[in-house]
């Protein structure tokens, strides 16, 4: 009688080491993912910038950043932004490496304006013709042509070359 309870309790001893053994496996990988990451967005400045914008919009209701009245942020959503761009470079870079594997060369078409409400223009405000009130003071467009009889104005804020000069356009 007591063979069967010492062994039905060893049984169950081992059943429930074997699922800790599998906790612990699955916190190690998130963890090394989650260093991984941190890693990754600590070592790339606009990435860094742009998590961080992303964390202080959520925490400001989604609103344009010029209407921001927090500085605070929930580090759950900012590692959530980090933990997504980490993913994106991850995946792209093996699709990418696939790619060219088969002979397939990958280009993109990359905008030259970024948008106001932006990582960029958040985090960079020197770098762009902008006055003391955040207010741009030129936008982008284009004249009158064949296919905009009145033009066109896209409204994206425009880069303050002499500054970015000053900057080595880094």
């Amino acid at each position: 009688e007591y063979n069967d309870i010492f062994r039905n309790a060893r049984d169950t001893f081992d059943k429930e080491m074997a699922k800790r053994d599998i906790m612990i496996d699955n916190i190690s990988k998130k963890l090394m993912i989650m260093n991984y990451a941190n890693e990754f967005i600590e070592n790339n400045r606009h990435l860094k910038d742009f998590c961080v914008f992303m964390a202080l919009k959520n925490a400001n209701d989604d609103k344009e950043w010029t209407g921001w009245n927090k500085t605070d942020y929930d580090e759950e959503i900012l590692f959530g932004w980090r933990f997504i761009q980490y993913e994106f470079f991850t995946q792209w870079q093996k699709i990418k490496e696939y790619a060219n594997s088969k002979g397939i060369g990958i280009i993109g078409d990359i905008p030259i304006y970024v948008s106001f409400d932006s990582s960029d223009v958040y985090f960079n405000k020197q770098l762009f013709l902008m006055n003391d009130e955040n207010k741009l003071t030129h936008v982008a467009g284009v004249p009158p042509d064949y296919f905009a009889e009145d033009g066109q104005l896209w409204g994206n804020p425009l880069y303050d070359w002499d500054a970015m000069e000053k900057e080595n356009y880094a």
